[in-house]
């Protein structure tokens, strides 16, 4: 009789671990509601930032730039990469959006590369339209620059913010 109850406990146990796990693993997961801006909205909003914070200056780098903030509904990630020469191309690799998760960050949003040909400057970013009341959120990114032929990358990342 025990090692029938046993038994079904142990069957229990493995059902309840393995039930998450095929919900989980069945359905596609939901993409987020993102949203490129252009480099005029990122220029407006990087006004609005305050100077110099998230700011780097490193070799050909003289400006990399990252914030996120919050307005009207949704949050917004915008960067700005500078270089003391002119680049061949010019932008960001990737920009992520994580939201904490306890002590981990968790990515809810990623924009791709974005970048200008033959330029100083490039500002970009995008809208995130799902964020959670009471979560916190920060951004990372790669800026790069392709000078002479040759790549310079540097990472970023923002403040964090409570939405």
């Amino acid at each position: 009789m025990k090692k029938k109850l046993s038994k079904g406990i142990t069957a229990l146990m493995l059902v309840f671990l393995l039930l998450p796990l095929k919900v989980h693993a069945s359905g596609p997961a939901e993409e987020p509601e993102i949203a490129g801006m252009t480099e005029e909205e990122a220029a407006y909003y990087l006004r609005l930032c305050e100077t110099g914070a998230g700011s780097l200056m490193r070799g050909i780098f003289t400006n990399v730039n990252l914030h996120v903030l919050k307005d009207d509904g949704q949050l917004m990630v915008v960067c700005a990469t500078n270089t003391s020469e002119i680049a061949s191309e010019l932008g960001t690799k990737q920009l992520i959006l994580d939201v904490k998760n306890g002590i981990f960050w968790i990515p809810v949003a990623t924009l791709e590369k974005a970048s200008r040909t033959n330029a100083r400057s490039h500002s970009g970013g995008f809208y995130y339209k799902n964020p959670a009341s009471g979560s916190t959120y920060r951004a990372t990114g790669i800026h790069f620059a392709i000078i002479n032929g040759k790549e310079y990358t540097a990472y970023a990342e923002s403040g964090m913010i409570t939405y």
